[in-house]
């Protein structure tokens, strides 16, 4: 149970005020416990969950008994702070002694350590993770914050990758002739900090956890981007309806294994989009905008895919699709929504690869 200390704490995690992350992870205890990188429900929220054992054995290998624990880890990156916070649990301590043993279970003791820290972040202390089984049972919460300055980093958007892992020992206390337990890389998380400014993601500095799925999804039902949902739905799984025409295209972004990358270069945006505008001209004349209509292409103007760029990377091929469609429609489903709602969200980078999916 997060407890009230705790909500005053999370309140303070501004870009997740909204999200009730210990509740959507109960309702995905499966994941958030399958892997030690738990559940990713998007860049800016992981948890970690499940129930854990450590066997009491003594010097000649018999057991003497048994402790369990629900481990719950909250991780939250941040849009708009370079700053990654985690909340780390310790609840429903249980233990037991086998008949003819006695164990200090109280003052046994339980030390959590975060390793994967760089030079260019900030690393809190983690002395607070270490402490008697006791001192878990009555404040079985803590909280770790890691960070790294705006100006350090690699490249234009000074971006800082770290992979963090946490260990898990279990130490009998002193009088107890019994030997320690290490569970090692117990939690994982990967994160990234960059500065890539309100132009490219809406805010200057950020945080976010690498390992999320990156899925741009629309609906062929949703009427305000039908007809871009439509595009991409044909340029994915009937691409001889499309154009440019030729025997055996393909286009990508459908998955992860062919997918698409973003491009923040606006220079070479507008060089996609002319492509893609030639295309639209060339099959449906001059006159292809009338009635308010745009040339919308798939992949996006704004990824390395795009009808310029995309040619130039794969032989030639034209791996794209350019057709009219009504502007209001174009411009939410490959402009603001995607713009806006996606890149900046997901604080996606230039040369960050992503997938696209349509729903009925």
């Amino acid at each position: 149970m997060v407890k009230a200390d705790q909500r005053a704490w999370l309140q303070d995690l501004s870009n997740n005020d909204e999200v009730d992350l210990r509740t959507e992870c109960s309702e995905h205890l499966g994941e958030a416990g399958a892997t030690p990188k738990g559940w990713l429900r998007d860049r800016m929220l992981q948890c970690f969950s499940g129930r854990k054992y450590v066997s009491a054995v003594g010097f000649d290998g018999e057991p003497w008994g048994e402790i369990s624990w629900d481990m719950w880890i909250l991780g939250y990156a941040n849009h708009g702070v370079r700053q990654v916070d985690y909340l780390i649990s310790m609840e429903n301590i249980t233990y037991f002694s086998l008949p003819g043993k006695t164990v200090n279970w109280a003052q046994a003791r339980f030390d959590i350590n975060f390793n994967g820290c760089s030079v260019q972040m900030n690393c809190p202390s983690q002395t607070d993770l270490s402490d008697t089984v006791l001192g878990w049972e009555v404040r079985p919460s803590r909280s770790l914050t890691f960070s790294s300055g705006n100006s350090i980093g690699s490249g234009s958007d000074f971006r800082v990758p770290a992979s963090l892992t946490m260990n898990h020992r279990f130490t009998p206390a002193a009088s107890d002739n019994l030997t320690p337990s290490m569970q090692t890389g117990m939690f994982e998380s990967n994160i990234r900090f960059d500065s890539a400014g309100r132009t490219v993601v809406g805010r200057d500095y950020g945080s976010v956890f690498v390992d999320a799925p990156l899925v741009y999804v629309l609906s062929l039902s949703e009427d305000a981007v039908k007809y871009s949902a439509r595009h991409i739905y044909d340029a994915q799984n009937n691409p001889e309806r499309t154009f440019p025409s030729w025997v055996g295209k393909t286009v990508p972004g459908g998955s992860m294994q062919d997918p698409l990358t973003r491009l923040t270069d606006q220079a070479k945006i507008s060089e996609n989009r002319d492509a893609s505008i030639k295309v639209c001209k060339d099959v449906w004349g001059d006159n292809y905008a009338a009635g308010g209509l745009q040339c919308d292409e798939y992949p996006f103007a704004s990824t390395y895919q795009g009808g310029k760029y995309g040619p130039d990377s794969s032989g030639g091929l034209l791996r794209f699709s350019a057709r009219p469609i009504p502007g209001d429609d174009n411009n939410a489903g490959g402009g603001s929504r995607l713009g806006q709602k996606f890149y900046w969200e997901n604080r996606i980078l230039d040369g960050e690869a992503f997938s696209v999916r349509i729903d009925p």
